[in-house]
């Protein structure tokens, strides 16, 4: 991949055009639009020092020499995102309990309705025979 395409990349990622990466440089617009249609070949150091100081978590590497991934982290975060997915799941699994939890309860309560009106209609029928005898 050359550098042209890695500085696309980057812009791609952060900027989405390069007009706003110009801006974000503090560079003239024009001379990045020659950069990323590869009418400038080579840019100058200036211009990656620009991108590194913007962009901490770009590995130079990468940008220079095409070798390793783009970003610096990407390695270090790569447990981190394992343990997110487990975790995930397990949320997911709880939500899931919760969920029929909440149908459990809702069917207790109807059912706990349906008993007190049993109640209450038995209650109402032994008062009227204590009124008729």
């Amino acid at each position: 991949m050359s550098l042209i395409i890695r500085i696309n990349k980057i812009i791609e990622t952060y900027a989405k055009n390069p007009t706003i990466f110009a801006r974000e440089l503090d560079l003239n617009p024009e001379t990045v639009r020659k950069i990323c249609n590869g009418k400038t070949k080579d840019p100058q150091i200036s211009f990656i020092v620009k991108i590194k100081n913007k962009y901490p978590d770009i590995n130079l590497d990468w940008l220079i020499t095409g070798e390793g991934e783009m970003l610096k982290r990407a390695k270090r975060l790569e447990p981190f995102c394992e343990r997110c997915i487990e975790k995930e799941g397990q949320i997911h699994l709880l939500k899931d309990l919760l969920t029929k939890k909440d149908t459990k309860i809702d069917t207790l309560n109807q059912q706990v309705g349906e008993l007190i009106q049993k109640l209450q209609s038995c209650d109402c029928n032994e008062d009227k025979k204590k009124d008729v005898g």
